[in-house]
């Protein structure tokens, strides 16, 4: 199994990590669930901070919400 680093292990506190999630918003890469499959238009809806931290590192921000919701969050994908 790959170790995959999440988000929350690049800072010391929550509130640290708050701070980088805001400083990714003003730097216009909000991170982003990405919706819809080759045959449906895509759409995207920003993610929730409490969600942004539990999921891995992306350089991108852009997370595929079928892939990462069941696996990183312990949520059923709807």
């Amino acid at each position: 199994m790959v170790n995959i680093k999440r988000n929350f292990e690049n800072y010391a506190t929550k509130r640290e990590a708050f701070l980088a999630y805001e400083e990714l918003e003003k730097n216009h890469k909000t991170p982003i669930w990405l919706h819809g499959a080759e045959d449906k238009i895509p759409f995207a809806i920003v993610i929730d901070f409490n969600d942004w931290i539990w999921l891995p590192v992306n350089e991108s921000q852009q997370y595929m919400e079928s892939d990462y919701v069941e696996n990183y969050l312990g949520r059923k994908y709807a």
